[in-house]
C-alpha cells in the first residue's frame, strides 16, 4: 500500500468495552432506549465534538464509551427525557498507524488493531526486520 493511500477502517468487534477510548474515525452508534428517534450515529471527528439530537455539541474524542453516554443521559434528563438509558456501540474503528523507518528491510506503514497490542519489535518484523548493518 502505497503511504498516501488512506487505510480502511476496521471493523469493530462483537460487544465493544464501555471502557473503550473513542478515537477520531470510529464510527459509533448512539441509542437511547425507547426513543426511537434519538438514535444516531456519528464518525467521530478530528475536532472532538460531534452534534446530538436535542442536546447540541459533545465532546467525544479521547473519552470512554461510559463517560460519553453518561454525559449525554445527564444532558438528556435535563429536561428532554425521563431517566435516559443511553447505550454506544462502536460499529467501526477509525483506522491507526504507525510508521516504521530507518535501517529496516522495508520501511513501511504498519496498521493497529485498537483492541490489541503491538509491540515496536512485532512492527519491525512486519517492516522486514532489521538491516545486517543495522546499528
Amino acid at each position: 500500500m502505497a503511504a498516501d493511500e488512506p487505510r480502511a477502517a476496521v471493523a469493530a468487534p462483537q460487544g465493544a468495552s464501555d471502557a473503550y477510548v473513542l478515537y477520531p474515525g470510529d464510527l459509533v452508534e448512539f441509542r437511547v432506549f425507547d426513543h426511537a428517534d434519538l438514535t444516531t450515529a456519528i464518525r467521530v471527528p478530528g475536532d472532538g465534538t460531534a452534534d446530538f439530537p436535542l442536546i447540541g455539541r459533545v465532546e467525544v474524542t479521547e473519552r470512554k464509551l461510559e463517560e460519553v453516554t453518561g454525559e449525554i443521559a445527564k444532558r438528556l434528563q435535563d429536561g428532554f427525557v425521563r431517566n435516559p438509558k443511553v447505550t454506544a456501540t462502536v460499529t467501526q474503528f477509525g483506522s491507526r498507524e504507525i510508521y516504521v523507518t530507518g535501517n529496516v528491510a522495508h520501511p513501511m506503514s504498519v496498521a493497529l488493531n485498537p483492541v490489541a497490542t503491538l509491540t515496536a519489535a512485532q512492527a519491525i518484523g512486519q517492516a522486514g526486520g532489521f538491516l545486517a548493518d543495522a546499528n
